[in-house]
């Protein structure tokens, strides 16, 4: 698919973090790992968000341009670094799942 037709993707990161760990764990992803993230993937932008309804629950959105390019980067070693390093951070405390995003319809 040709740049100009390429359709835009999100890798989202959902966390469900230990009480006990969010301070560290919110500091680390603002200062460290979302920038890291951002870099090393090639990310147009990335924000985080913590849950208000489940106060434990922490996301992590990354925009692409391109959609294919995404997921071919997911399932490659590109990634591995990452997930090691945060795995190494973050051995127990911390369940992460990951979705890539196609988004739907205009944006409003």
């Amino acid at each position: 698919m040709s740049e100009a037709n390429a359709k835009p993707g999100v890798f989202l990161v959902r966390a469900d973090v230990r009480d006990d760990l969010r301070d560290d764990f919110d500091h680390w992803y603002e200062t460290d790992h979302l920038p890291l993230v951002i870099k090393t993937l090639g990310a147009k932008s990335g924000r985080r968000c913590w849950s208000v309804t489940s106060p434990g629950i922490h996301f992590a959105e990354y925009e692409f341009d391109d959609l294919d390019s995404l997921v071919q980067m997911v399932g490659s070693p590109k990634l591995q670094p990452l997930l090691d390093e945060f795995d190494s951070r973050w051995p127990e405390g911390v369940v992460r799942t990951r979705e890539i995003l196609e988004p739907a319809g205009a944006e409003r």
